[in-house]
């Protein structure tokens, strides 16, 4: 190619320039997950295996023989993300553990889970039946940990109390159990040996995403930082903020999935993040979230006929193609699904009354897709009839979803500002009808509670409850009345001029104090909020001060909102004779009292 050398450039024959000087540009690969475990397949490809049985993920996608090595092995895997901004900071380039004094100080053992304050996934090649996990607990367990090792087992964890890992434990799982085991019977309630909790079945849904599972890491840290009596609770405020923020970055970068228990995990994520907001108080983010539970909802439902027996065909075959794939259980499709709708519909009517402008979802749409209340009394669907004062129970459960629905059209009644006198005359005389006939129409355990002062001290603990829930919901049908004379006169402190406004007020505060205690009392909190704003007499306002100061002890700062909002009523009322009505309805339509 070249005469001589002598004809060649020199710098052709000098040597590289160094290459911190004139670095090479190498070659660019496309970032993706990668991982050591999991199918043959993925780790041939050495991509993120979800190492779900039957079959991964990426292996349906392709169609392959998804194959996992053989020989029982399992491996331990921390529970928080790689790149979850909860992790600890950094010194040199090294992680710098927490100090000891940090993590989070557990409840007693009969309110906080101690036996499970580690979280391990354990990846078995073959499926581990309970009895084998159950073979991992040491002896001299006490029988609050056989509960929560039974507990654990049953939602596919796995239980270990030995002290050899503890150096595993992590915050966020102490947040988990947290709310597992404390804050689902606080949001359910009634959460009774005869009832079921289907919060507690959630875990069920979670995806390999973690979604689901650190939205319940954030209540379960809210929760306890709102605690009065709890130690460093500026630290579990921090730790549930993190983890709310995490959850919501999670949220914007979702792609739309077609995956029925996808779509079930991402509403009852944020079904759970109204909770939160509720639970926290501090602003009324919750409408923003419940109108993305909105949109889930209506996802889920309208390619879908609305007939409760063709959602129920739908349900065998969604069902059917689950097993296929080996994702969620199809058994818990249809009953979570039905009790996700009651949930959706519990907040939404809670939200209708604070702003009056009516259900996101018009209709009483508990019953029409999701086949009746499931949500507080009992969910059927998780628990079948087994006495007969599960009867009893049932009916009340009906009858409190009627008056839901009465409730809810008041709620639209107030949204109604443009029509005249007379038709908003007409409209008020059939709501007050309806609720006349709720009362004319109630069943047998209603009369009982009438003759009656208080629990008798000889009644069993199955009557105790059914007593207590008839209370409830007579608290609510009284509180509709006042309700619907607020909205109809747009007027606070009525109970001043008006017998029948004072007496169901006077009726409220007597069964909450007589017939609820406990956390039973929580189920009252709209019922005592709106007698509250309708009484003027100091007993009245003293016992109510009473009873929320008490229920302010569970963590629920909307408690303490109710009572805030209440004292600038009252406070209103004494200065000026009467309560500005525009100035209320405008501080009531950012809270949320379900």
């Amino acid at each position: 190619m070249f005469d001589s050398l002598d004809s060649l450039d020199p710098t052709l024959l000098s040597p590289a320039a160094p290459q911190e000087t004139q670095p090479r540009k190498q070659r660019q690969r496309r970032w993706h997950p990668r991982s050591f475990t999991g199918c043959f397949n993925c780790r041939k490809r050495h991509v993120k295996c979800d190492e779900k049985s039957p079959s991964c993920a990426n292996c349906r996608r392709l169609s392959l023989d998804c194959r996992y090595e053989s020989g029982g092995r399992f491996t331990f895997r921390a529970v928080r993300p790689a790149q979850s901004p909860r992790s600890s900071p950094r010194v040199n380039g090294k992680e710098t553990p927490k100090p000891r004094e940090e993590l989070p100080q557990a409840l007693s053992p009969e309110e906080l889970d101690t036996a499970a304050n580690l979280d391990i996934d354990a990846d078995f090649e073959t499926p581990v039946s309970h009895a084998g996990v159950d073979d991992l607990v040491l002896m001299n367990v006490s029988e609050q940990d056989t509960w929560d090792s039974q507990l654990a087992s049953f939602f596919g964890l796995l239980p270990l109390s030995s002290p050899a890992f503890a150096e595993i434990s992590t915050p966020d799982t102490t947040y988990y159990h947290h709310f597992i085991d404390t804050v689902s019977t606080m949001l359910i309630i009634w959460d009774t040996p005869s009832n079921s909790n289907p919060y507690r079945l959630l875990p069920r849904l979670s995806d390999s995403s973690g979604l689901l599972r650190n939205t319940m890491v954030a209540l379960g840290a809210m929760h306890m930082a709102n605690l009065p009596a709890m130690a460093q609770r500026n630290v579990h405020q921090r730790a549930a903020m993190e983890a709310y923020g995490f959850v919501i970055t999670q949220l914007k970068s979702l792609r739309p999935v077609d995956e029925v228990d996808s779509e079930l995990e991402l509403l009852a994520t944020t079904l759970l993040l109204c909770m939160f907001e509720k639970m926290n108080s501090a602003d009324c983010n919750w409408k923003v979230h419940l109108e993305g539970a909105r949109q889930i909802f209506e996802t889920i439902y309208r390619p879908r006929p609305l007939a409760l027996t063709a959602n129920r065909k739908a349900d065998q075959q969604i069902g059917s193609n689950l097993i296929a794939v080996g994702q969620t259980d199809p058994g818990l499709i249809a009953p979570m699904r039905r009790f996700l709708v009651s949930l959706m519909a519990y907040l939404d009517v809670a939200a209708a009354c604070a702003t009056g402008k009516g259900t996101l979802i018009p209709g009483d749409y508990w019953e029409t897709l999701g086949g009746g209340w499931e949500y507080n009394l009992g969910a059927p669907s998780f628990q079948p009839p087994r006495a007969p004062t599960d009867r009893s129970l049932g009916q009340i459960r009906q009858s409190w979803s009627r008056l839901m629905a009465i409730q809810a059209d008041i709620s639209g009644f107030a949204s109604m500002s443009v029509i005249d006198d007379n038709r908003r005359e007409i409209m008020r005389e059939s709501l007050a009808r309806r609720i006349a006939d709720w009362h004319e129409s109630g069943p047998d355990v209603y009369v009982r509670l009438s003759t009656l002062d208080s629990i008798p001290p000889e009644e069993s603990e199955v009557e105790v409850e059914l007593l207590r829930a008839a209370a409830c919901v007579q608290c609510y049908a009284s509180a509709c009345s006042i309700y619907l004379d607020r909205v109809a006169t747009q007027k606070l402190c009525r109970g001043a001029t008006e017998a029948e406004i004072a007496t169901a007020a006077e009726y409220i505060i007597r069964l909450s104090s007589n017939f609820s205690g406990g956390l039973s009392r929580m189920a009252h909190l709209w019922s005592l909020f709106t007698a509250g704003t309708a009484t003027t007499d100091d007993t009245q306002k003293e016992a109510l001060r009473d009873l929320l100061t008490e229920m302010k002890s569970f963590g629920f700062k909307h408690i303490s909102r109710a009572l805030d909002i209440l004292e600038y009523v009252w406070l209103q009322q004494r200065l000026y004779g009467e309560a500005d009505y525009q100035a209320f309805t405008e501080l009531a339509s950012t809270a949320l009292f379900p």
